[in-house]
């Protein structure tokens, strides 16, 4: 009775906020001081035909020798603009500001139909139309890096410089450094936050939280592939600045930016990814002589890059070349791979090897993430079959992906030959779901279980993870060879 109580009150608030979600709407209020223009909408480069809010602020230039191209600030994510006013200030008077924020984010409308860079990127390109402003300078910080470089793509002309604050670029050095990861990665990062936030009673709370779907569309709806050639083909003036110690976008990746645009000029700041939000004079002081020289004619472009620069920048991309990246990436990275089994357990364990030969990560930290999820996800497993029970398989979420039919087939044959079963199934991945929740289902004894699973785990994982080294490695140098041989 108290359990149907409290299932009765749980249903009863989230019924209740759900309904303050929607009375409320996906716009919130702008802050003060702050403009609002309705655009047109995009996904993926079309006209949806409706509009959304689009929050700014536009700060004049009002000091002597101020710049004559306007400056506009994009923020990064899950941040909105707010965290841009230290720079704003720092900049105060010497040139106009404009600081939009980026569709899904703070007094912008949070619900819309894209949140890649290009949606973004057009989205300032068209507050820029209502503004009447022919060209700008583009300041990008942290994943804003994707919208200035989206902006290039799309509108050349109207960019008449890019500074790169921290800012994301190439595909390569971007978390485990494979989209295709990557985006598993933030696949689960949005079932999450989704989860959260439609299963919670927050009335709303969650919504005006950084850390909500917005944030986790952004990364899932954008594609950093694209940017390695955006930033190939740029050829104006770029300036790249980077904390030393940036924990979120390793300086290997502002390394790899000024080697792929040769005319780029690249400062290192103390201190970290936040560093411009902290110590915001810091950037203003760089940033400002960069652009009063680019306004000059006296900031490099491609054309009159470094001889030596424009040599290395047609190299290819290669992990070596950024050498190791220390212990506390690779567990960082161990992590990821470890999460990313939750989603594929095959394909994390063939990503990590293709990962070391890349040399990317270590054979044995792969190999050590991808088993500790593999352990984690698959002990879990067994738990859920213990404690739902076969019942469980008729019921949402399971039913999605586990046969009752299948699980029951393995429940006959755990009563012959449970633990060769278990050993066997790691080997075979149509049966590893329906084996290990049904070795819960029919209650096998945890320490046997755990035995055979683990010696299984710890035999299978090190030779996929190997497997894909080996062939990659093959591969890779089929590859170099083919080149050679042309």
């Amino acid at each position: 009775m108290r359990r149907l109580f409290v299932v009765a009150v749980y249903l009863i608030l989230l019924l209740a906020s759900h309904l303050v979600r929607d009375h409320r709407g996906p716009v919130v209020a702008p802050d003060k001081g702050q403009h609002v223009v309705d655009i047109p909408e995009y996904r993926r480069g079309a006209l949806t035909g409706r509009k959304d809010q689009l929050a700014y602020w536009d700060e004049p230039a009002a000091a002597p020798g101020a710049l004559e191209t306007p400056v506009v600030i994009l923020h990064g994510s899950p941040v909105p603009t707010p965290a841009m006013r230290p720079l704003m200030r720092a900049l105060a008077g010497q040139a106009r500001v404009i600081a939009p924020d980026l569709p899904g984010f703070g007094g912008t409308t949070r619900v819309v139909a894209d949140y890649s860079f290009d949606a973004h990127a057009r989205a300032v390109l068209e507050l820029l139309d209502r503004l009447g402003v022919q060209q700008a300078h583009v300041v990008a910080y942290s994943m804003g890096g994707g919208v200035a470089l989206e902006m290039e793509r799309l509108a050349p002309q109207r960019v008449r410089s890019i500074a790169m604050v921290s800012a994301i670029g190439v595909q390569e050095l971007e978390l485990l450094g494979d989209h295709a990861l990557n985006h598993t990665l933030h696949g689960l990062q949005y079932a999450f936050f989704r989860a959260l936030q439609e299963l919670t009673p927050h009335f709303g709370l969650l919504d005006r939280f950084p850390l909500n779907t917005s944030f986790a569309h952004n990364f899932l709806d954008s594609d950093q592939r694209p940017l390695r050639g955006i930033l190939e083909r740029y050829d104006g003036p770029m300036l790249i600045l980077h904390g030393r110690d940036d924990g979120f976008v390793p300086a290997a990746a502002a390394r790899e930016h000024a080697r792929i645009v040769p005319q780029a000029e690249l400062a290192w700041l103390p201190g970290g990814h936040l560093v411009v939000i902290r110590e915001p004079r810091l950037v203003a002081s760089p940033l400002l002589d960069f652009l009063k020289r680019v306004e000059a004619g006296r900031a490099a472009g491609r054309a009159n890059a470094d001889p030596g620069r424009a040599l290395a920048a047609i190299e290819p991309f290669d992990w070596k070349r950024h050498g190791e990246r220390g212990r506390r990436w690779e567990m960082i990275a161990a992590t990821l791979l470890g999460l990313a089994t939750l989603a594929s357990e095959d394909l994390s364990c063939i990503s990590g090897g293709m990962l070391a030969v890349r040399g990317a990560i270590s054979y044995q930290a792969a190999t050590l993430g991808c088993l500790a999820g593999i352990v984690v996800g698959d002990v879990m497993l067994f738990l859920a079959g213990r404690w739902l029970g076969a019942r469980a398989l008729r019921r949402w979420p399971w039913r999605w992906f586990l046969s009752e039919e299948r699980v029951e087939r393995c429940e006959v044959l755990f009563h012959r030959r449970g633990a060769a079963l278990v050993l066997l199934a790691r080997f075979m991945p149509g049966l590893r779901l329906p084996t290990y929740f049904a070795a819960g289902a029919v209650r096998m004894r945890f320490s046997r279980f755990l035995l055979f699973f683990l010696a299984a785990a710890a035999l299978w994982t090190p030779l996929l993870v190997g497997g894909a080294a080996l062939a990659g490695d093959r591969l890779l140098g089929w590859v170099e060879r083919a080149g050679d041989g042309g």
